[in-house]
C-alpha cells in the first residue's frame, strides 16, 4: 500500500466520522468526494491493462557479433477507452537489448509500433522476452501489471574472416582419381 492510498483512507474514514458526528454539508462533501477518488482511481487502474495485446516480431532469430538484430514492437489497445501511459518492460537475456518503453496516449483501438536495434557483440543463444505490462491511474494511487507470455531465442553466431591466404589441403584437391595410400602419407 502507498502513501498516496493511505492518506486518502485515512482522510476519507476521518471526513466519514467528522461528517457522521457534526452533520455539516462540507464534511459529508469531502467524504464523498475522498471515497468517490479512491473507487474511480481503483477502477481506472483495473481497466489500465485490460484489452492491451504486445506483439514482438524479430526479422531473424539468427545474427553475428557486430550485426543488429531488429525486432518491432506492438502495442494494441482493444477497448473503446484510452490508454494514458503502458509502461512495458521487457526482460530479454541480449546484451545491451533496451527495448522496454513507455508508451503514451494509445487511442482507443489504436496501435503504437516501434523498431529496436540491438548491436549484437557476445555470441550466444539469448532469450527474447517476456513482457509485462504495467500501467495505473492518473493520480498515482494504484497500479497494475500484467505478464505477456510470449517469449522467443535468438542465436548469435561468432564473426566470420575471409581467409585469403588459406590452401586446402592436399586430400582436399579436386580431380584426379582416387589415391589409394594411407592418410598420413598424403597429410605430411
Amino acid at each position: 500500500m502507498n502513501s498516496r492510498l493511505l492518506f486518502l483512507i485515512i482522510g476519507a474514514v476521518a471526513a466519514w466520522i467528522i461528517a457522521f458526528n457534526t452533520g455539516r454539508d462540507l464534511a459529508f462533501s469531502i467524504a464523498y468526494l475522498l471515497s468517490g477518488v479512491i473507487v474511480l482511481s481503483y477502477g481506472w487502474a483495473w481497466n489500465s491493462v485490460r484489452g492491451v495485446t504486445a506483439r514482438r516480431r524479430t526479422r531473424s532469430r539468427r545474427s553475428q557479433v557486430g550485426q543488429y538484430v531488429e525486432e518491432q514492437f506492438e502495442v494494441t489497445n482493444r477497448t473503446f477507452l484510452p490508454k494514458l501511459w503502458l509502461e512495458i518492460d521487457d526482460f530479454s537475456t541480449l546484451p545491451w537489448h533496451s527495448a522496454s518503453r513507455v508508451v503514451s496516449a494509445v487511442r482507443r483501438n489504436g496501435t503504437q509500433r516501434w523498431l529496436v536495434k540491438t548491436l549484437c557483440t557476445q555470441r550466444g543463444r539469448f532469450r527474447l522476452g517476456p513482457v509485462t505490462l504495467r500501467s495505473g491511474d492518473p493520480l498515482g494511487i494504484f497500479r497494475r501489471e500484467r505478464p505477456l507470455s510470449g517469449t522467443g531465442f535468438v542465436v548469435v553466431y561468432p564473426p566470420t574472416f575471409e581467409l585469403t591466404s588459406f590452401e586446402p589441403s592436399i586430400s582436399e584437391l579436386s580431380g584426379g582419381e582416387a589415391r589409394h595410400r594411407r592418410t598420413y602419407q598424403v597429410t605430411t
